[in-house]
Order: C-alpha cells, then structure tokens, then sequence
C-alpha cells in the first residue's frame, strides 16, 4: 500500500536493477528521463502539499477500483504537463 522512491539511481549493476525490475510483483519500477523524472517529481511535491498522496496510493486507490473508478496513472503527469 506505499510508494517506492529511488534515491541513487544506477547504484548497483545493470543486471541487479533488471532482476529488481523482473521480480517486482506489481510492475512498479521504471525508467524515466532526468526531464520526465523532473516533471515526476513536481507533481509528487504537489500531491505532498496538498494530501492527494494518501488518496493516490493504499486504500483510497484500492477504493476507487473496487468502486470501478480510474486510478491515475503513473504518466499521467507527462502527458498532462
């Protein structure tokens, strides 16, 4: 029910990030762009500021699928902006 944030991208072996990548159960981990990555970020720090992070994540995304509600997507963002 949380979220992930890379800290040190590319600190371990091309092949240790693709076994992260392949065993991830949800498909959470992706590559971005250092300028998609920026986009990313701003939109996190708004969400942050003005508390949709918990609506977006755990149980308030849960709800909207059980409701049959969209969740946004992780790109959402990029092609918005």
């Amino acid at each position: 029910f949380g979220a992930a944030r890379v800290f040190q991208q590319s600190g371990d072996t091309a092949d240790v990030i693709a076994e992260a990548i392949d065993c991830c159960p949800v498909d959470c981990i992706h590559a971005v762009s250092f300028n998609e990555l920026e986009v990313l970020e701003r939109h996190r720090r708004g969400l942050l500021a003005g508390g949709g992070m918990a609506a977006a994540q755990g149980a308030g995304k849960l709800a909207a699928r059980a409701e049959g509600r969209d969740t946004a997507n992780w790109r959402s963002p990029l092609r918005d902006g």
